[in-house]
């Protein structure tokens, strides 16, 4: 009986440590290669190298500069497109994968221990451990598909969300169109300390 008990709570701790690999599987196949800050800087304003940042960018110059917006809008749009996307998958990875682990834990079934005074003790033994078993492959089979779920939905999002080369095509579209190049600035602004320190223009 003890045997039973110590396996079922193995497999437990085998289905929340999945959830903690696949969990972080997923948090690291939607890392970009961006650990450093980076920015675009013109005209004194700085705006952060991303869809979201190249969006306030031609919001900054919707009025001043019609035709430069009008060229990039739809770059900038299909950008954004991308990273809706990818957030979208990554949360439907996160959670199918949750509730199949859930399901996992919650949806075994009850095994009720068989008392040694059963006149059918044999059999009722047999049928508890049949029981137990069906649960352990339940509880693994839902794991599995979990941790897979969380992956394929960390590496579906990380495949479709716009890396630093999208924005840099931008950017590059822009400066070769504007008379005030946008600049690429590498590391943390004046309030933090940098990491590095670098600036380019295109």
């Amino acid at each position: 009986m003890k045997t039973r008990t110590k396996s079922s709570l193995a497999m437990l701790a085998l289905s929340v440590a999945g959830l903690d690999v696949a969990a972080r599987g997923s948090a690291f196949a939607n890392t970009t290669q961006v650990q450093v800050p980076t920015h675009v800087t013109v005209g004194g304003q700085s705006f952060d190298a991303s869809p979201a940042g190249l969006r306030a960018y031609l919001s900054s110059i919707q009025t001043t500069q019609p035709a430069l917006f009008a060229e990039l809008d739809p770059k900038v749009a299909r950008l954004e497109t991308r990273q809706r996307t990818a957030w979208l998958l990554l949360g439907a990875g996160a959670g199918v994968g949750i509730a199949a682990i859930v399901y996992g834990v919650a949806g075994r079934k009850s095994c009720p221990e068989p008392a040694v005074t059963d006149a059918n003790f044999a059999a009722a033994t047999m049928a508890w451990n049949a029981c137990n078993d069906d649960n352990q492959a339940h509880l693994m089979t839902f794991t599995l598909l979990g941790a897979g779920a969380l992956l394929a939905g960390g590496v579906a999002a990380w495949v479709t969300a716009p890396g630093r080369t999208d924005v840099l095509d931008v950017v590059n579209e822009n400066n070769r169109s504007s008379p005030s190049p946008l600049q690429w600035e590498v590391g943390y602004d004046g309030h933090h300390v940098a990491w590095a320190n670098a600036r380019l223009a295109f």
